[in-house]
Formats: C-alpha cells, sequence, structure tokens
C-alpha cells in the first residue's frame, strides 16, 4: 500500500512539472524567440515553478495525512 502511494506521488508531481514545464517553454518560445539571455531567465522561472508547484504538493499530501 506504501509503495503505491510512493508511486502515486512520483507520479503526480511529473504531472505538475510536465504542465508547467510545457506552459513555461510555450510561453518563452512565444515571447522571446531567440534572445538567448530572455531564454536563460525564463528557465529559471520555469526550474522556480516546478519547485513551489512540488512544495504545495508536499504541503497538501502532509496535511492530508495528519487528519486522517
Amino acid at each position: 500500500m506504501a509503495i503505491a502511494r510512493v508511486f502515486q506521488l512520483f507520479w503526480m508531481l511529473e504531472l505538475t512539472s510536465m504542465r508547467v514545464t510545457t506552459w513555461a517553454i510555450r510561453h518563452c518560445y512565444e515571447h522571446f524567440e531567440m534572445d538567448t539571455r530572455a531564454w536563460s531567465n525564463c528557465y529559471s522561472v520555469m526550474e522556480l515553478s516546478v519547485t513551489i508547484n512540488q512544495i504545495q504538493y508536499f504541503k497538501w499530501m502532509n496535511h492530508r495525512t495528519r487528519r486522517k
């Protein structure tokens, strides 16, 4: 049961990361095209968004587990 939960957690994080990453790449491409500096800034923002999403998800899971 615990193993299934861990896999589910990783899967959800992966989906969150992919969604954010896809959005960020599309956004960067539409707005900055070939400007290298803007791309590197965009990449940092993308990494940050993924991290924030993961932290929020862990907090939510922690809160949910405590209530049971």
